[in-house]
């Protein structure tokens, strides 16, 4: 591994902590399907786990939480 500050060092680092599934392998179909992160899986279920989210179509509550995302996602 490169020393601290280099640019591999980082990328190393990165990829350690964010793709443990990686560990000796090389990823390039990134085309077909880009993999996600382990901060990208944890904050989905956490999301997930503390909302309720339901068709953007209709009038409840948790549609209108699923509406409200969307639209938020959309126009950032």
């Amino acid at each position: 591994m490169a020393e601290a500050g280099y640019y591999n060092y980082a990328v190393d680092e990165i990829r350690s902590r964010e793709f443990p599934s990686l560990k000796d392998l090389t990823y390039v179909d990134h085309a077909g399907a880009t993999l996600y992160s382990t901060s990208q899986l944890t904050s989905f279920q956490q999301d997930l786990c503390g909302n309720v989210y339901g068709n953007p179509h209709s009038g409840s509550a948790a549609s209108k939480l699923t509406a409200d995302t969307v639209d938020h996602v959309r126009f950032r």
